[in-house]
């Protein structure tokens, strides 16, 4: 059984507004226009990733050409406000003997949670019909939304944090409240009326003095 992986394409984004409005233009739309470029949210190895899909190829020196549709879908990755600015990565997808959905997989392994991700290729020809299988598409979602829903898991993260935070604050205090109880009930029966502090038995105090001193670390 593969490794799960599961996509949705972002939906009427196309960067900022300068970026957006100068791809449109060369376009032939006018600045009102809702387009949508190959722009796809990835769930992949239990992270989320943010990915292109562009049009080109990689020298064997290295370098990367893209078409203009595919230059285009880098900037708009590049200015998407979703997953880490510092963690962006090129990668050519070829059809060969392994499968393509096995590549993507492979490679998202070693990516951080977060990255942004161009997937380079000849998406007209050769991927044609290969990678909305290959990234298991199943939706798509609008630009806004995604942003709200990102928003709220983010709210949502924060207020996690800050009641294990509270929590773990509790949790030690509670050993103090646990030691004082007990050394109460202990008070109360006689046993230690002989020796009111707790703390000042020695060794005498055997094996349960140790175990009182454990709860209240």
């Amino acid at each position: 059984m593969g490794i799960r992986i599961s996509s949705r394409m972002i939906e009427n984004f196309c960067g900022n507004r300068s970026h957006a409005k100068e791809f449109k233009n060369s376009m032939g739309f006018s600045d009102n226009a809702k387009l949508s470029l190959s722009l796809f949210e990835i769930r992949c190895h239990g992270k989320t990733f943010y990915c292109c899909w562009s049009g080109g190829y990689v020298k064997p020196d290295g370098e990367a050409f893209c078409t203009e549709v595919g230059a285009a879908s880098l900037v708009a990755l590049r200015d998407l406000p979703l997953g880490k600015n510092d963690q962006l990565f090129v990668r050519e997808l070829k059809m060969g003997r392994m499968p393509l959905q096995e590549k993507v997989t492979n490679f998202l392994k070693e990516c951080p949670d977060g990255s942004r991700i161009c997937f380079l290729g000849d998406i007209q020809k050769e991927l044609d019909g290969e990678m909305f299988a290959a990234f298991n598409v199943t939706s798509a979602i609008d630009f806004k939304d995604l942003l709200k829903q990102h928003i709220r898991q983010s709210m949502t993260n924060f207020k996690m944090q800050s009641k294990n935070k509270r929590k773990m604050r509790t949790m030690k205090k509670t050993p103090k409240k646990v030691f004082s109880s007990l050394r109460d009930w202990q008070n109360s029966i006689g046993k230690w009326k002989s020796r009111p502090e707790v703390e000042s038995c020695g060794p005498q105090g055997g094996e349960e003095m140790v175990n009182l001193k454990e709860v209240r670390k």
